[in-house]
């Protein structure tokens, strides 16, 4: 083996930031997934007061679910603090991964509405793949129409530039990607 190769192979990692949004939608079986495979995990909790660090401390972002609106940034003040580090992780091209709450949050911090949705979604439901979707890196293993969770009664229109990978009977819009990095997903996978 190399120096060069050598020196990458004994280089520490910067861990994957979590966000949690709510006492009880923790990171459970991802955050195991994730430590199991050597990635290490900062937890962060900004309804508790959590700071979230710094980009060139972090490799990633994962913002996970919960029950309040993204909209709701009178209640939860650290919506607006989450959109705004979301939206410079994307700009400075650091992979990001919204989940339900967290991927409503994203497409705001792209610059999208988020609104009620006409019904709520919530129970097991199958979601279609776009075209896209199923030539997407991320989505395409999961097949054409794969049953995944969904607990949303909120959903969000489409970022300028970002393309659709996946709806739903009860949602046009289910998962997006942004560029190459960034990735929405309204169910949970």
């Amino acid at each position: 083996m190399g120096y060069t190769e050598e020196v990458r192979r004994t280089e520490r990692r910067k861990p994957l930031l979590l966000i949690q949004h709510t006492p009880h939608e923790h990171p459970a079986a991802l955050r195991r997934g994730l430590e199991s495979q050597g990635v290490e995990v900062l937890w962060c909790h900004p309804y508790q007061g959590d700071s979230y660090p710094e980009l060139t401390e972090i490799a990633g972002i994962i913002s996970l679910c919960g029950p309040m609106s993204a909209n709701d940034k009178k209640h939860h003040p650290w919506i607006s603090a989450e959109c705004e580090l979301l939206k410079v992780a994307v700009h400075e091209n650091l992979p990001v991964l919204g989940v339900c709450l967290g991927d409503q949050i994203l497409a705001q911090a792209l610059g999208a509405k988020v609104r009620r949705a006409e019904r709520p979604e919530v129970g097991w439901f199958p979601v279609v793949l776009t075209p896209e979707g199923m030539s997407d890196p991320v989505l395409s293993a999961s097949g054409p129409t794969p049953t995944v969770f969904h607990w949303h009664q909120d959903t969000f229109e489409m970022p300028k530039n970002a393309t659709l990978l996946a709806h739903s009977a009860g949602c046009s819009h289910q998962a997006f990607r942004f560029g190459e990095q960034a990735y929405g997903f309204q169910f949970h996978p």
